[in-house]
């Protein structure tokens, strides 16, 4: 098969993205437990271990990412501008898996899209919300107690009219308390981010395990910045969540996207840690805790990252490697 200079080009970028992502979910799939287990024994507060298990599921992305420009960029700089070139069939499969990988996210984009827009048509046919919210919400009919915050760019509150006849003013002023960390924290786009990652580790089973556990240390950090440390506070978002819990007995969840307060998954390690005393450090709200410990660190992060891929770029023992991938099979 042979293909021109800026087809090569495209190819290069999707077969090097492919090959670096695949191989780093992989190894992310093999250790995923024990560092799981690391990251929540070590980190100081919920907040600190959902922003580490965020970077820990980012991580096949940005190597991936990384590796395609550092690649690209050194076929452009060395490669000629000739017609065409014969390629090998190992370089398009490689190119044809990133480009698979692209789509498939998509997909997941699209379908997270659709269900937000029935959770817009839900939230339409119900009534103002009898609720302490500063945003906008609605009490719908539903079988299953929906308390959710839907929506990215600007989330709307669903409650369900059962939750808020079951709850006393002080419970819903929690439930209401919790829902507007989840804002504040904007858990609603970095979810987004955990499902729509392009990678194969998406389609591997370790991540509905990673998905998991960062749902369970979100809910806490807004559990934690919900309470604030105020004993009664604490007590009233407990006694809420029961009564959800109890409620959902039957019904099964819905499928929502957002931040929802239960989904119906045992509560009881998060009401065990809302009636005991809370730590000094449980209310970490750096949001970057688990990125570099600083916006600081971060920005020092990235920038090595993408310094390093410029360096490998204006390497030619790069675009030598790239070559002889490209060849390979031909």
């Amino acid at each position: 098969m042979t293909l021109g200079f800026e087809t090569r080009w495209v190819l290069v970028a999707l077969a090097s993205y492919a090959v670096v992502s695949t191989a780093a979910s992989l190894l992310l799939a093999a250790g995923l437990r024990s560092v799981l287990a690391r990251l929540v024994s070590r980190s100081p507060s919920p907040r600190t271990t959902a922003d580490r298990i965020l970077l820990l599921r980012l991580l096949p992305c940005l190597f991936g990412a990384l590796c395609a420009v550092a690649a690209s960029l050194a076929f452009a700089l060395f490669e000629p501008r000739t017609h065409g070139e014969a390629v090998g069939w190992p370089f398009v499969c490689a190119a044809t898996a990133g480009a698979v990988l692209l789509l498939l996210a998509l997909g997941r984009g699209a379908r997270s899209a659709l269900a937000s827009l029935a959770v817009g048509e839900v939230w339409s046919a119900g009534s103002p919300a009898r609720t302490p919210a500063p945003l906008a919400a609605r009490e719908v009919e539903a079988d299953f107690p929906v308390v959710a915050l839907s929506g990215l760019w600007r989330p709307r509150l669903v409650l369900a009219r059962r939750v808020a006849d079951a709850c006393s003013e002080e419970e819903m002023q929690a439930v209401v308390a919790h829902e507007m960390a989840h804002l504040h924290a904007h858990d609603n786009v970095r979810q987004a981010v955990l499902t729509l990652c392009p990678d194969l580790f998406a389609l591997l089973p370790a991540a509905r395990v990673l998905e998991r556990s960062w749902r369970e240390a979100a809910e806490r950090a807004a559990d934690e910045a919900a309470t604030a440390g105020d004993e009664s506070r604490r007590l009233a978002l407990a006694s809420a969540l029961v009564k959800v819990a109890r409620l959902a007995v039957g019904p099964r969840a819905p499928v929502l996207p957002g931040s929802t307060l239960l989904r119906g998954e045992p509560i009881a390690e998060r009401v065990r840690s809302l009636l005991s005393p809370p730590a000094s450090d449980a209310l970490d709200r750096s949001g970057v805790a688990g990125l570099g410990g600083s916006p600081r660190g971060a920005a020092g992060l990235a920038l090595l990252a993408v310094s390093s891929a410029l360096f490998a770029a204006s390497r030619p023992e790069l675009f030598e490697l790239v070559e002889a991938a490209i060849r390979l099979g031909r």
